[in-house]
């Protein structure tokens, strides 16, 4: 299949002359590079989120039925924001 990429020009001459180099083509180097962000990234997990409870009976009474806004002045009251 053909498609169309823009490169920036000096990674692109750098991978030119290393393919000439290794006597491969552009082409391969493309391929080999996209192969190994694909592989390496496939194994990678999103990390666990552990939620943070109040003795583990979720929010504090005062801010159970508080919204955001509320939530956020009592974290930052008395820090200037």
């Amino acid at each position: 299949m053909k498609t169309t990429i823009d490169i920036a020009s000096s990674i692109l001459q750098t991978a030119k002359q290393l393919a000439e180099q290794e006597d491969r083509t552009l082409r391969d180097l493309v391929e080999e590079g996209l192969e190994r962000v694909i592989k390496e990234r496939a194994g990678r997990r999103a990390p666990e989120i552990i939620p943070v409870t109040y003795r583990g009976e979720g929010l504090s009474r005062e801010f159970r039925e508080a919204g955001w806004s509320r939530i956020f002045e009592a974290a930052y009251q008395g820090r200037g924001a």
